[in-house]
Protein backbone atom coordinates (compact mmCIF):
# COMPACT_ATOMS: atom_id res chain seq x y z
CA UNK A 1 0.00 0.00 0.00
CA UNK A 2 1.28 3.42 -0.92
CA UNK A 3 1.17 5.42 2.29
CA UNK A 4 0.19 9.03 2.20
CA UNK A 5 2.98 11.52 2.74
CA UNK A 6 3.31 15.28 2.59
CA UNK A 7 4.26 15.26 -1.10
CA UNK A 8 1.29 13.18 -2.31
CA UNK A 9 -1.10 15.12 -0.12
CA UNK A 10 0.43 18.33 -1.42
CA UNK A 11 -0.11 17.16 -5.02
CA UNK A 12 -3.78 16.44 -4.40
CA UNK A 13 -4.23 19.80 -2.67
CA UNK A 14 -2.30 21.74 -5.32
CA UNK A 15 -4.42 20.25 -8.11
CA UNK A 16 -7.54 21.24 -6.19
CA UNK A 17 -6.20 24.75 -5.55
CA UNK A 18 -5.36 25.17 -9.24
CA UNK A 19 -8.84 24.09 -10.34
CA UNK A 20 -10.56 26.36 -7.83
CA UNK A 21 -8.11 29.28 -7.68
CA UNK A 22 -10.71 32.01 -8.32
CA UNK A 23 -13.06 30.84 -5.56
CA UNK A 24 -10.14 30.39 -3.19
CA UNK A 25 -8.76 33.82 -4.04
CA UNK A 26 -12.09 35.47 -3.20
CA UNK A 27 -12.41 33.35 -0.05
CA UNK A 28 -8.96 34.37 1.16
CA UNK A 29 -9.57 38.03 0.22
CA UNK A 30 -12.85 38.24 2.10
CA UNK A 31 -11.44 36.29 5.07
CA UNK A 32 -8.49 38.71 5.22
CA UNK A 33 -10.75 41.79 5.04
CA UNK A 34 -13.03 40.30 7.68
CA UNK A 35 -10.24 39.73 10.20
CA UNK A 36 -8.60 43.13 9.56
CA UNK A 37 -11.93 44.90 10.10
CA UNK A 38 -12.50 42.82 13.20
CA UNK A 39 -9.21 44.09 14.64
CA UNK A 40 -10.12 47.67 13.69
CA UNK A 41 -13.54 47.38 15.36
CA UNK A 42 -11.92 45.92 18.50
CA UNK A 43 -9.40 48.75 18.54
CA UNK A 44 -12.18 51.38 18.26
CA UNK A 45 -14.22 49.65 20.95
CA UNK A 46 -11.31 49.45 23.40
CA UNK A 47 -9.62 52.82 22.79
CA UNK A 48 -12.53 55.08 21.85
CA UNK A 49 -15.45 53.76 23.92
CA UNK A 50 -14.66 51.44 26.84
CA UNK A 51 -11.46 53.18 27.88
CA UNK A 52 -13.17 56.59 27.94
CA UNK A 53 -16.15 55.30 29.89
CA UNK A 54 -13.68 53.80 32.35
CA UNK A 55 -12.22 57.22 33.15
CA UNK A 56 -14.59 58.53 35.83
CA UNK A 57 -16.50 61.72 34.98
CA UNK A 58 -14.04 62.68 32.26
CA UNK A 59 -15.78 61.70 29.06
CA UNK A 60 -18.10 63.34 26.59
CA UNK A 61 -21.35 61.66 25.54
CA UNK A 62 -20.87 63.04 22.03
CA UNK A 63 -17.38 61.60 21.80
CA UNK A 64 -18.59 58.21 23.00
CA UNK A 65 -21.52 58.32 20.54
CA UNK A 66 -19.26 59.13 17.58
CA UNK A 67 -16.91 56.30 18.63
CA UNK A 68 -19.87 53.95 18.90
CA UNK A 69 -21.09 54.92 15.40
CA UNK A 70 -17.62 54.22 13.96
CA UNK A 71 -17.52 50.93 15.80
CA UNK A 72 -20.98 49.80 14.57
CA UNK A 73 -20.19 50.84 11.00
CA UNK A 74 -16.94 48.85 10.90
CA UNK A 75 -18.54 45.99 12.81
CA UNK A 76 -21.49 45.67 10.39
CA UNK A 77 -19.19 45.78 7.34
CA UNK A 78 -17.01 43.14 8.99
CA UNK A 79 -20.05 40.90 9.66
CA UNK A 80 -21.21 41.12 6.02
CA UNK A 81 -17.71 40.34 4.70
CA UNK A 82 -17.35 37.51 7.23
CA UNK A 83 -20.62 35.91 6.08
CA UNK A 84 -19.57 36.21 2.42
CA UNK A 85 -16.19 34.63 3.22
CA UNK A 86 -17.90 31.78 5.10
CA UNK A 87 -20.20 31.05 2.15
CA UNK A 88 -17.24 31.00 -0.27
CA UNK A 89 -15.04 28.89 2.01
CA UNK A 90 -17.84 26.41 2.76
CA UNK A 91 -18.61 26.08 -0.95
CA UNK A 92 -14.95 25.50 -1.76
CA UNK A 93 -14.62 22.90 1.00
CA UNK A 94 -17.80 21.13 -0.09
CA UNK A 95 -16.62 21.12 -3.70
CA UNK A 96 -13.30 19.69 -2.53
CA UNK A 97 -15.11 16.78 -0.93
CA UNK A 98 -17.31 16.22 -3.98
CA UNK A 99 -14.29 16.38 -6.31
CA UNK A 100 -12.51 13.79 -4.17
CA UNK A 101 -15.60 11.57 -4.32
CA UNK A 102 -15.76 11.90 -8.11
CA UNK A 103 -12.05 11.04 -8.35
CA UNK A 104 -12.73 8.00 -6.21
CA UNK A 105 -15.56 6.83 -8.49
CA UNK A 106 -13.55 7.59 -11.65
CA UNK A 107 -10.68 5.51 -10.29
CA UNK A 108 -12.77 2.37 -10.82
CA UNK A 109 -12.44 2.95 -14.57
CA UNK A 110 -8.77 2.06 -14.23
CA UNK A 111 -8.90 -0.63 -11.56
CA UNK A 112 -9.60 -4.32 -11.80
CA UNK A 113 -11.47 -6.12 -9.04
CA UNK A 114 -8.27 -7.70 -7.72
CA UNK A 115 -6.75 -4.24 -7.18
CA UNK A 116 -9.54 -3.10 -4.85
CA UNK A 117 -8.12 -3.87 -1.42
CA UNK A 118 -11.34 -3.79 0.61
CA UNK A 119 -13.69 -6.57 -0.47
CA UNK A 120 -16.22 -5.55 2.17
CA UNK A 121 -18.47 -2.89 0.63
CA UNK A 122 -19.66 -1.56 4.00
CA UNK A 123 -16.09 -1.08 5.19
CA UNK A 124 -15.11 0.55 1.91
CA UNK A 125 -18.04 3.01 2.08
CA UNK A 126 -17.16 3.96 5.67
CA UNK A 127 -13.53 4.56 4.66
CA UNK A 128 -14.60 6.74 1.77
CA UNK A 129 -16.98 8.78 3.94
CA UNK A 130 -14.28 9.43 6.56
CA UNK A 131 -11.76 10.26 3.84
CA UNK A 132 -14.06 12.79 2.18
CA UNK A 133 -15.01 14.39 5.50
CA UNK A 134 -11.33 14.72 6.44
CA UNK A 135 -10.44 16.28 3.11
CA UNK A 136 -13.36 18.73 3.25
CA UNK A 137 -12.30 19.72 6.77
CA UNK A 138 -8.72 20.28 5.65
CA UNK A 139 -9.76 22.44 2.66
CA UNK A 140 -12.10 24.43 4.92
CA UNK A 141 -9.32 25.07 7.41
CA UNK A 142 -6.76 25.78 4.71
CA UNK A 143 -8.88 28.44 3.00
CA UNK A 144 -10.51 29.89 6.14
CA UNK A 145 -8.99 29.15 9.53
CA UNK A 146 -5.33 29.34 8.49
CA UNK A 147 -5.72 32.64 6.61
CA UNK A 148 -7.52 34.35 9.48
CA UNK A 149 -5.14 33.16 12.15
CA UNK A 150 -1.98 33.95 10.18
CA UNK A 151 -3.22 37.53 9.62
CA UNK A 152 -4.12 37.81 13.30
CA UNK A 153 -0.67 36.69 14.36
CA UNK A 154 1.16 38.93 11.87
CA UNK A 155 -0.72 42.13 12.73
CA UNK A 156 -0.89 41.55 16.46
CA UNK A 157 2.80 40.56 16.61
CA UNK A 158 3.62 43.97 15.11
CA UNK A 159 1.38 45.60 17.73
CA UNK A 160 2.99 43.71 20.64
CA UNK A 161 6.45 44.29 19.18
CA UNK A 162 5.80 48.04 19.47
CA UNK A 163 5.08 47.58 23.19
CA UNK A 164 8.33 45.76 23.96
CA UNK A 165 10.39 42.57 23.55
CA UNK A 166 8.82 40.91 26.62
CA UNK A 167 5.51 40.57 24.74
CA UNK A 168 7.25 38.99 21.73
CA UNK A 169 8.84 36.51 24.14
CA UNK A 170 5.37 35.42 25.29
CA UNK A 171 4.23 34.90 21.66
CA UNK A 172 7.35 32.80 20.98
CA UNK A 173 6.60 30.79 24.13
CA UNK A 174 3.10 29.99 22.75
CA UNK A 175 4.60 28.66 19.50
CA UNK A 176 7.34 26.63 21.20
CA UNK A 177 4.76 25.03 23.49
CA UNK A 178 2.62 23.99 20.48
CA UNK A 179 5.68 22.59 18.69
CA UNK A 180 6.66 20.47 21.71
CA UNK A 181 3.07 19.32 22.16
CA UNK A 182 2.85 18.29 18.51
CA UNK A 183 6.19 16.49 18.57
CA UNK A 184 5.61 14.35 21.68
CA UNK A 185 1.88 14.23 22.28
CA UNK A 186 0.21 14.25 18.86
CA UNK A 187 1.63 10.89 17.60
CA UNK A 188 -0.05 9.12 20.54
CA UNK A 189 -3.41 10.66 19.63
CA UNK A 190 -2.94 9.89 15.92
CA UNK A 191 -2.29 6.23 16.69
CA UNK A 192 -5.39 6.00 18.90
CA UNK A 193 -7.52 7.68 16.22
CA UNK A 194 -6.20 5.20 13.64
CA UNK A 195 -7.23 2.26 15.84
CA UNK A 196 -10.59 3.92 16.45
CA UNK A 197 -11.12 4.37 12.69
CA UNK A 198 -10.30 0.72 11.98
CA UNK A 199 -12.85 -0.39 14.54
CA UNK A 200 -15.35 2.08 13.08
CA UNK A 201 -14.89 0.50 9.62
CA UNK A 202 -15.64 -2.95 11.08
CA UNK A 203 -18.65 -1.67 13.01
CA UNK A 204 -20.16 0.00 9.94
CA UNK A 205 -19.57 -3.10 7.81
CA UNK A 206 -21.29 -5.37 10.35
CA UNK A 207 -24.29 -3.06 10.59
CA UNK A 208 -24.73 -2.89 6.81
CA UNK A 209 -24.29 -6.66 6.56
CA UNK A 210 -27.13 -7.25 9.03
CA UNK A 211 -29.47 -4.81 7.25
CA UNK A 212 -28.59 -6.18 3.81
CA UNK A 213 -29.25 -9.82 4.80
CA UNK A 214 -32.17 -9.27 7.19
CA UNK A 215 -34.54 -11.72 5.46
CA UNK A 216 -31.96 -14.52 5.47
CA UNK A 217 -31.17 -13.94 9.15
CA UNK A 218 -34.88 -14.00 10.00
CA UNK A 219 -35.38 -17.23 8.07
CA UNK A 220 -32.54 -18.93 9.92
CA UNK A 221 -33.44 -17.33 13.26
CA UNK A 222 -29.93 -15.85 13.52
CA UNK A 223 -30.65 -12.15 14.03
CA UNK A 224 -29.90 -12.31 17.77
CA UNK A 225 -26.50 -13.92 17.12
CA UNK A 226 -25.51 -11.30 14.57
CA UNK A 227 -26.74 -8.48 16.81
CA UNK A 228 -24.59 -9.93 19.62
CA UNK A 229 -21.62 -9.93 17.26
CA UNK A 230 -22.39 -6.28 16.46
CA UNK A 231 -22.54 -5.48 20.20
CA UNK A 232 -19.08 -7.00 20.70
CA UNK A 233 -17.70 -4.90 17.85
CA UNK A 234 -19.44 -1.88 19.37
CA UNK A 235 -17.79 -2.52 22.75
CA UNK A 236 -14.36 -2.66 21.11
CA UNK A 237 -15.09 0.60 19.30
CA UNK A 238 -16.22 2.31 22.52
CA UNK A 239 -13.03 1.19 24.29
CA UNK A 240 -10.91 2.71 21.54
CA UNK A 241 -13.12 5.82 21.56
CA UNK A 242 -12.82 6.31 25.33
CA UNK A 243 -9.03 5.91 25.25
CA UNK A 244 -8.73 8.43 22.45
CA UNK A 245 -11.08 10.87 24.20
CA UNK A 246 -9.22 10.52 27.53
CA UNK A 247 -5.86 11.30 25.93
CA UNK A 248 -7.35 14.19 23.98
CA UNK A 249 -8.96 15.58 27.17
CA UNK A 250 -5.58 15.55 28.92
CA UNK A 251 -4.09 17.12 25.82
CA UNK A 252 -6.67 19.91 25.93
CA UNK A 253 -6.25 20.41 29.69
CA UNK A 254 -2.50 20.97 29.28
CA UNK A 255 -3.21 23.44 26.49
CA UNK A 256 -5.74 25.37 28.60
CA UNK A 257 -3.32 25.57 31.55
CA UNK A 258 -0.57 26.88 29.28
CA UNK A 259 -2.97 29.41 27.71
CA UNK A 260 -3.96 30.64 31.18
CA UNK A 261 -0.30 31.11 32.17
CA UNK A 262 0.45 33.06 28.98
CA UNK A 263 -2.61 35.31 29.42
CA UNK A 264 -1.74 35.91 33.07
CA UNK A 265 1.80 36.89 32.11
CA UNK A 266 0.57 39.29 29.39
CA UNK A 267 -1.94 40.79 31.82
CA UNK A 268 0.86 41.29 34.38
CA UNK A 269 3.06 43.07 31.81
CA UNK A 270 0.18 45.28 30.66
CA UNK A 271 -0.76 46.24 34.24
CA UNK A 272 2.83 47.17 35.01
CA UNK A 273 3.09 49.28 31.84
CA UNK A 274 -0.23 50.98 32.57
CA UNK A 275 0.82 51.62 36.14
CA UNK A 276 4.02 53.26 34.85
CA UNK A 277 1.99 55.32 32.34
CA UNK A 278 3.79 53.62 29.44
CA UNK A 279 0.48 52.78 27.79
CA UNK A 280 -3.06 54.22 27.86
CA UNK A 281 -6.04 52.44 29.33
CA UNK A 282 -7.37 51.84 25.79
CA UNK A 283 -4.11 50.18 24.71
CA UNK A 284 -4.23 48.15 27.93
CA UNK A 285 -7.69 46.83 27.00
CA UNK A 286 -6.81 46.20 23.35
CA UNK A 287 -3.56 44.50 24.37
CA UNK A 288 -5.30 42.06 26.68
CA UNK A 289 -8.08 41.14 24.20
CA UNK A 290 -5.41 40.79 21.49
CA UNK A 291 -3.35 38.44 23.66
CA UNK A 292 -6.38 36.14 23.89
CA UNK A 293 -6.77 36.24 20.10
CA UNK A 294 -3.10 35.55 19.37
CA UNK A 295 -2.88 32.62 21.81
CA UNK A 296 -5.88 30.90 20.28
CA UNK A 297 -4.69 31.76 16.75
CA UNK A 298 -1.45 29.91 17.51
CA UNK A 299 -3.42 26.92 18.81
CA UNK A 300 -5.69 26.94 15.75
CA UNK A 301 -2.80 26.86 13.28
CA UNK A 302 -1.29 23.87 15.04
CA UNK A 303 -4.72 22.24 15.18
CA UNK A 304 -4.85 22.43 11.37
CA UNK A 305 -1.43 20.76 11.21
CA UNK A 306 -2.59 18.10 13.67
CA UNK A 307 -5.79 17.53 11.70
CA UNK A 308 -3.68 17.02 8.60
CA UNK A 309 -1.65 14.38 10.44
CA UNK A 310 -4.81 12.77 11.77
CA UNK A 311 -6.48 12.65 8.37
CA UNK A 312 -3.51 10.94 6.67
CA UNK A 313 -4.64 7.47 7.73
CA UNK A 314 -8.15 8.14 6.49
CA UNK A 315 -6.97 9.62 3.21
CA UNK A 316 -4.78 6.60 2.44
CA UNK A 317 -7.86 4.94 0.94
CA UNK A 318 -7.59 7.40 -1.95
CA UNK A 319 -3.95 6.57 -2.54
CA UNK A 320 -4.76 2.87 -2.61
CA UNK A 321 -7.36 3.46 -5.31
CA UNK A 322 -6.66 6.77 -7.06
CA UNK A 323 -4.04 6.65 -9.77
CA UNK A 324 -3.71 9.40 -12.39
CA UNK A 325 -4.79 8.21 -15.82
CA UNK A 326 -1.62 9.39 -17.51
CA UNK A 327 0.62 7.30 -15.23
CA UNK A 328 -1.71 4.30 -15.07
CA UNK A 329 -2.41 3.87 -18.78
CA UNK A 330 0.51 5.47 -20.58
CA UNK A 331 2.22 2.16 -21.39
CA UNK A 332 -0.94 0.12 -22.07
CA UNK A 333 -2.09 -0.62 -25.60
CA UNK A 334 -5.49 0.22 -27.09
CA UNK A 335 -5.58 -1.46 -30.52
CA UNK A 336 -8.08 -0.81 -33.30
CA UNK A 337 -8.54 -4.53 -33.96
CA UNK A 338 -11.34 -6.46 -32.32
CA UNK A 339 -10.69 -9.57 -30.24
CA UNK A 340 -10.73 -12.74 -32.35
CA UNK A 341 -9.03 -15.19 -29.97
CA UNK A 342 -8.04 -15.67 -26.33
CA UNK A 343 -5.37 -18.19 -25.37
CA UNK A 344 -4.54 -19.33 -21.86
CA UNK A 345 -1.04 -20.82 -21.57
CA UNK A 346 0.49 -22.50 -18.53
CA UNK A 347 -1.79 -20.74 -16.05
CA UNK A 348 -0.86 -21.33 -12.41
CA UNK A 349 -3.03 -20.04 -9.60
CA UNK A 350 -3.27 -20.76 -5.91
CA UNK A 351 -6.09 -19.46 -3.67
CA UNK A 352 -5.92 -19.89 0.11
CA UNK A 353 -3.13 -22.47 -0.23
CA UNK A 354 -5.25 -24.49 -2.67
CA UNK A 355 -3.99 -25.11 -6.19
CA UNK A 356 -6.75 -24.00 -8.57
CA UNK A 357 -4.81 -24.04 -11.87
CA UNK A 358 -1.63 -25.99 -12.53
CA UNK A 359 -0.08 -25.27 -15.96
CA UNK A 360 -3.60 -24.95 -17.33
CA UNK A 361 -4.10 -24.37 -21.09
CA UNK A 362 -7.14 -23.57 -23.22
CA UNK A 363 -8.15 -21.37 -26.15
CA UNK A 364 -11.26 -19.54 -27.36
CA UNK A 365 -11.81 -18.68 -31.03
CA UNK A 366 -14.21 -16.49 -33.03
CA UNK A 367 -17.52 -18.00 -34.25
CA UNK A 368 -17.41 -20.69 -31.57
CA UNK A 369 -19.50 -21.42 -28.47
CA UNK A 370 -17.89 -22.97 -25.39
CA UNK A 371 -19.32 -24.57 -22.27
CA UNK A 372 -17.19 -24.68 -19.12
CA UNK A 373 -18.17 -27.24 -16.47
CA UNK A 374 -16.59 -28.36 -13.25
CA UNK A 375 -17.14 -28.96 -9.57
CA UNK A 376 -17.67 -26.10 -7.14
CA UNK A 377 -14.31 -24.49 -6.42
CA UNK A 378 -12.69 -25.80 -9.60
CA UNK A 379 -11.99 -22.25 -10.84
CA UNK A 380 -14.77 -21.66 -13.38
CA UNK A 381 -15.66 -18.15 -12.16
CA UNK A 382 -12.01 -17.33 -11.54
CA UNK A 383 -11.16 -18.21 -15.14
CA UNK A 384 -14.04 -16.01 -16.34
CA UNK A 385 -12.72 -13.04 -14.34
CA UNK A 386 -9.17 -13.59 -15.59
CA UNK A 387 -10.03 -13.68 -19.29
CA UNK A 388 -12.43 -10.72 -18.95
CA UNK A 389 -9.79 -8.52 -17.29
CA UNK A 390 -11.58 -8.22 -13.93
CA UNK A 391 -8.80 -10.16 -12.20
CA UNK A 392 -5.10 -9.87 -12.97
CA UNK A 393 -3.43 -13.13 -14.01
CA UNK A 394 0.21 -14.04 -13.47
CA UNK A 395 2.44 -12.50 -16.10
CA UNK A 396 2.47 -14.01 -19.58
CA UNK A 397 -0.38 -16.51 -19.19
CA UNK A 398 -3.32 -15.05 -21.17
CA UNK A 399 -2.76 -13.86 -24.75
CA UNK A 400 -5.17 -11.77 -26.85
CA UNK A 401 -5.25 -12.34 -30.64
CA UNK A 402 -1.98 -14.31 -30.47
CA UNK A 403 -0.34 -10.94 -30.02
CA UNK A 404 0.07 -9.44 -26.54
CA UNK A 405 -0.51 -10.60 -22.98
CA UNK A 406 -3.78 -9.41 -21.45
CA UNK A 407 -2.10 -7.31 -18.73
CA UNK A 408 -0.58 -5.07 -21.44
CA UNK A 409 -4.01 -3.96 -22.69
CA UNK A 410 -5.83 -0.86 -21.59
CA UNK A 411 -8.65 -2.13 -19.31
CA UNK A 412 -11.16 0.05 -21.16
CA UNK A 413 -10.32 -1.82 -24.38
CA UNK A 414 -11.02 -5.14 -22.64
CA UNK A 415 -14.33 -3.87 -21.20
CA UNK A 416 -15.39 -2.68 -24.66
CA UNK A 417 -14.60 -6.07 -26.15
CA UNK A 418 -15.53 -8.53 -23.38
CA UNK A 419 -18.76 -8.75 -21.37
CA UNK A 420 -19.02 -10.91 -18.25
CA UNK A 421 -22.54 -11.68 -17.01
CA UNK A 422 -22.21 -12.96 -13.41
CA UNK A 423 -24.63 -15.22 -11.56
CA UNK A 424 -25.24 -12.54 -8.94
CA UNK A 425 -27.09 -9.82 -10.85
CA UNK A 426 -26.75 -6.14 -10.04
CA UNK A 427 -30.12 -4.43 -10.32
CA UNK A 428 -30.59 -0.67 -9.82
CA UNK A 429 -33.52 1.28 -8.42
CA UNK A 430 -34.52 2.34 -11.93
CA UNK A 431 -36.97 1.30 -14.63
CA UNK A 432 -36.56 -1.94 -16.57
CA UNK A 433 -35.50 0.14 -19.58
CA UNK A 434 -32.81 1.98 -17.63
CA UNK A 435 -31.61 -1.27 -16.05
CA UNK A 436 -31.15 -2.72 -19.52
CA UNK A 437 -29.49 0.33 -21.09
CA UNK A 438 -27.74 1.60 -17.92
CA UNK A 439 -28.69 5.12 -19.05
CA UNK A 440 -27.02 4.80 -22.47
CA UNK A 441 -28.86 5.68 -25.68
CA UNK A 442 -29.82 2.84 -28.06
CA UNK A 443 -32.14 2.49 -31.03
CA UNK A 444 -35.58 1.11 -30.15
CA UNK A 445 -35.03 -1.84 -32.49
CA UNK A 446 -31.87 -2.83 -30.58
CA UNK A 447 -33.70 -2.74 -27.25
CA UNK A 448 -36.63 -4.77 -28.58
CA UNK A 449 -34.21 -7.35 -29.97
CA UNK A 450 -32.46 -7.99 -26.63
CA UNK A 451 -35.84 -8.12 -24.86
CA UNK A 452 -36.76 -10.92 -27.25
CA UNK A 453 -33.46 -12.77 -26.70
CA UNK A 454 -33.88 -12.59 -22.90
CA UNK A 455 -37.55 -13.65 -23.07
CA UNK A 456 -38.72 -10.49 -21.26
CA UNK A 457 -41.80 -9.66 -23.37
CA UNK A 458 -44.35 -11.36 -21.08
CA UNK A 459 -42.87 -9.81 -17.94
CA UNK A 460 -42.92 -6.30 -19.44
CA UNK A 461 -46.50 -6.71 -20.71
CA UNK A 462 -47.69 -7.71 -17.22
CA UNK A 463 -46.25 -4.66 -15.46
CA UNK A 464 -48.43 -1.52 -15.02
CA UNK A 465 -45.99 0.83 -16.75
CA UNK A 466 -44.41 -1.80 -18.95
CA UNK A 467 -40.73 -1.24 -19.70
CA UNK A 468 -40.83 2.04 -17.73
CA UNK A 469 -41.82 0.35 -14.45
CA UNK A 470 -39.47 1.14 -11.55
CA UNK A 471 -38.38 -2.21 -10.14
CA UNK A 472 -37.11 -1.04 -6.74
CA UNK A 473 -33.81 -1.28 -4.91
CA UNK A 474 -32.14 -4.55 -5.86
CA UNK A 475 -35.07 -5.39 -8.17
CA UNK A 476 -37.27 -6.34 -5.22
CA UNK A 477 -40.43 -6.71 -7.32
CA UNK A 478 -38.72 -9.26 -9.60
CA UNK A 479 -37.81 -12.91 -9.15
CA UNK A 480 -34.20 -14.09 -9.35
CA UNK A 481 -34.77 -15.47 -12.86
CA UNK A 482 -36.32 -12.21 -14.05
CA UNK A 483 -33.35 -10.27 -12.70
CA UNK A 484 -30.97 -12.61 -14.53
CA UNK A 485 -32.81 -12.09 -17.80
CA UNK A 486 -32.51 -8.31 -17.43
CA UNK A 487 -28.74 -8.79 -16.93
CA UNK A 488 -28.58 -10.97 -20.06
CA UNK A 489 -30.47 -8.34 -22.11
CA UNK A 490 -28.19 -5.60 -20.77
CA UNK A 491 -25.05 -7.51 -21.71
CA UNK A 492 -26.14 -8.51 -25.21
CA UNK A 493 -27.12 -4.91 -25.94
CA UNK A 494 -23.44 -3.91 -25.64
CA UNK A 495 -22.74 -6.08 -28.72
CA UNK A 496 -19.23 -6.95 -27.51
CA UNK A 497 -17.11 -9.56 -29.30
CA UNK A 498 -16.79 -11.88 -26.29
CA UNK A 499 -19.77 -12.89 -24.12
CA UNK A 500 -19.07 -14.82 -20.91
CA UNK A 501 -22.11 -16.17 -19.05
CA UNK A 502 -21.15 -17.26 -15.52
CA UNK A 503 -24.11 -19.36 -14.31
CA UNK A 504 -26.22 -16.50 -15.72
CA UNK A 505 -29.31 -18.68 -16.24
CA UNK A 506 -29.12 -20.65 -12.98
CA UNK A 507 -32.37 -19.15 -11.61
CA UNK A 508 -34.39 -19.69 -14.79
CA UNK A 509 -36.91 -22.51 -15.13
CA UNK A 510 -35.82 -25.22 -17.65
CA UNK A 511 -38.18 -24.12 -20.43
CA UNK A 512 -37.23 -20.43 -20.26
CA UNK A 513 -33.54 -21.31 -19.91
CA UNK A 514 -33.70 -23.43 -23.04
CA UNK A 515 -35.36 -20.59 -25.01
CA UNK A 516 -32.85 -17.99 -23.78
CA UNK A 517 -29.87 -20.25 -24.52
CA UNK A 518 -31.17 -20.93 -28.02
CA UNK A 519 -31.39 -17.18 -28.71
CA UNK A 520 -27.93 -16.53 -27.24
CA UNK A 521 -26.29 -19.20 -29.43
CA UNK A 522 -27.78 -17.58 -32.52
CA UNK A 523 -25.43 -14.65 -31.79
CA UNK A 524 -22.19 -16.64 -32.05
CA UNK A 525 -21.43 -15.51 -35.59
CA UNK A 526 -18.42 -13.18 -35.39
CA UNK A 527 -18.40 -13.60 -31.58
CA UNK A 528 -16.92 -15.81 -28.90
CA UNK A 529 -19.54 -17.21 -26.52
CA UNK A 530 -18.46 -18.83 -23.25
CA UNK A 531 -21.13 -20.40 -21.03
CA UNK A 532 -20.28 -21.56 -17.49
CA UNK A 533 -22.77 -24.04 -16.11
CA UNK A 534 -23.16 -27.03 -13.84
CA UNK A 535 -26.09 -28.43 -15.88
CA UNK A 536 -24.78 -31.30 -18.01
CA UNK A 537 -28.02 -31.51 -20.01
CA UNK A 538 -27.09 -28.20 -21.70
CA UNK A 539 -23.65 -29.27 -22.96
CA UNK A 540 -24.83 -30.69 -26.30
CA UNK A 541 -25.81 -27.18 -27.41
CA UNK A 542 -22.18 -25.98 -27.57
CA UNK A 543 -19.42 -26.43 -30.11
CA UNK A 544 -16.81 -27.28 -27.46
CA UNK A 545 -16.91 -28.31 -23.80
CA UNK A 546 -14.11 -27.48 -21.37
CA UNK A 547 -14.06 -29.55 -18.16
CA UNK A 548 -12.18 -28.19 -15.11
Amino acid sequence: MRMLNLNTYKKLTLVFLKNNKLSLLFGILFSSLSIILQMVSNYILDTQIISKIGIQNKFSIDTIFIGFVYFMLVFLIEIVIFLVSQIIVMRVAEKGGLDALLDFLNSFLYKTQSEIKSKNKGELIEKVNLSVDSYKSFIDQLSGVVVKNVINILFLSIFFGSLGFKYIFVIIWAFIFNLVKKQYFQPIIDNLVKLQDEQSYTLSAKFQEIVRNLDTLKHFNSIALFVESYKNAQSLYLNKFLKAELIQTIYKAITYINNALILFLVLWFLLKDYENNSISFGIFLFGYTSSIIIVFASNNIFNVINNFEKSKNRLNVFYELLTPVETKLENLIYPQDEITSINVKNLNLEVDNKKVFDNFNCSFELNQSYAIVGESGSGKSTLAKLISGLEKPENNTIIINNNEFIEKYNPNYLFEQITLIPQQTEIFNLSILDNITLLKKYAESEILNVIKVAQLENLINQLPLGINTIIGDGGKILSGGEQQRIAIARSILLNNKVLIFDESTSSLDPLTESKVLKEILKLKENKIIIFITHKHNLLDNFDKVLKL
